[in-house]
């Protein structure tokens, strides 16, 4: 399931780390208000092991993406692949931008 949420990164919080060090993170969330907050709206259970990566537009964070293996004991053997695949989405996220400003800048010429 995916899911869209506003995280806010004044308070300490996993979401706040990957932001400010631009790296992943691995393993079990720490219990922050930030944190618990997110995870009662996933779910009724903590995740055994969470995973985020922050997704990155030139040198703004413009996204993160976070996926957990809910209670399993311990993360499943796939997340170094999930580590390679989530490194090329900041390439893909900007050429789908630079796509879009091209076909908006075609379409004021064509307005005016």
């Amino acid at each position: 399931m995916i899911r869209t949420m506003l995280v806010s990164l004044r308070e300490p919080s996993v979401f706040k780390l990957v932001c400010e060090a631009r790296c992943h993170f691995v393993g079990p969330l720490p219990s922050t208000p930030t944190n618990d907050r997110v995870v009662r709206l996933l779910g009724p259970l903590r995740p055994a092991a969470a995973f985020l990566m922050p997704i990155c537009a030139g040198d703004k964070v413009v996204n993160v993406l976070y996926g957990d293996c809910g209670v399993q004991a311990r993360a499943p053997d796939g997340v170094s692949d999930l580590l390679l695949l989530a490194m090329k989405i900041p390439a893909t996220f900007e050429r789908l931008v630079a796509a879009r400003r091209k076909a908006d800048a075609r379409s004021v010429a064509r307005v005016g």
